[in-house]
């Protein structure tokens, strides 16, 4: 298998990873597996490890068995990567490999709006624009739904109806709830999730839609803040790349102490949303 190359036929060492000694015959590149290679040691194998890590330094392709060898290895742990292009780039590639030129350029591409009070919408955009996502004010194919407080289900009726995609975040006395991720006809929206809670409780989303529309203030902890929206922005930039939100249809409960606890919400029979799924049943509940 060829190792990655641009289009100067340059590979790169994947930004941050390091060489390391294993034994006094081997070296070690990476930490942990999948993305860690054993290579032998040997002044090839120094050698194209050296011209690896140095963007700068006039690329020879290996000639040596043993520097082939640790190429192809280096390649198959996912440890070479094309040259960065960007600072972005060299972040992403870090983290993902060889998928992140295709990040930077979904990223680019991506149409993402911020709905949420006027004091932490801009931090939630310049959070988005560290990312390489710049916000936009219309026409956008995800929305990022804040509310201290129960957001209101009335902001999101228009999103489920037109089919878009929208992450909802509420800040609450006593923590944060980041999720569901909504993408209407595959996930749970907001009113599955109250029916689902309906369940045990017949008369919440009644008590939590008058809650939405109070204008009375909800105090919030600061740190738990900046966590919510540190998070969302990840859960969206996420679903920008192209990855499964951890928020689609699940909730993040972020408290004032212990691990964010989990709540996962299946489609619900009873909300309109669900229509498909219950219609597509009935035929084999009569059979």
């Amino acid at each position: 298998m060829s190792a990655p190359i641009d289009e100067a036929g340059r590979p790169l060492l994947r930004p941050g990873w390091q060489v390391a000694r294993f034994d006094d015959q081997h070296l070690q590149v990476g930490l942990d597996a999948p993305a860690r290679v054993v290579l032998t040691d040997s002044p090839d194998v120094r050698r194209l490890l050296s011209l690896l890590a140095d963007p700068d330094a006039a690329w020879e392709p290996p000639s040596s068995l043993l520097a082939m060898r640790a190429l192809d290895g280096l390649h198959r742990a996912g440890l070479l990567v094309r040259l960065p292009a960007s600072a972005l780039e060299t972040r992403l590639a870090a983290v993902h490999g060889v998928s992140a030129p295709g990040r930077v350029a979904a990223r680019r591409l991506a149409r993402v709006s911020v709905d949420a009070p006027a004091d932490v919408s801009e931090t939630l955009a310049a959070m988005l624009r560290s990312e390489g996502v710049r916000p936009v004010t219309n026409a956008a194919s995800v929305v990022l739904v804040l509310a201290r407080g129960a957001v209101r289900r009335g902001r999101l009726d228009d999103l489920l109806q037109g089919g878009r995609p929208h992450l909802v975040v509420s800040g609450l006395p006593t923590g944060w709830e980041v999720g569901p991720f909504v993408s209407p006809g595959q996930t749970a929206c907001v009113r599955c999730v109250d029916a689902a809670r309906a369940e045990r409780d017949p008369r919440r989303a009644v008590v939590a839609d008058q809650l939405a529309r109070s204008s009375a203030p909800v105090p919030v902890s600061p740190t738990l803040q900046t966590a919510a929206l540190a998070l969302a922005v990840r859960e969206i930039v996420s679903y920008v790349d192209g990855d499964v939100p951890t928020t689609w249809s699940t909730s993040l409960l972020l408290g004032p102490s212990g691990a964010p606890e989990v709540r996962r919400w299946p489609r619900h029979p009873l909300c309109g949303c669900a229509w498909d799924v219950v219609l597509a049943e009935e035929p084999e509940a009569r059979g």
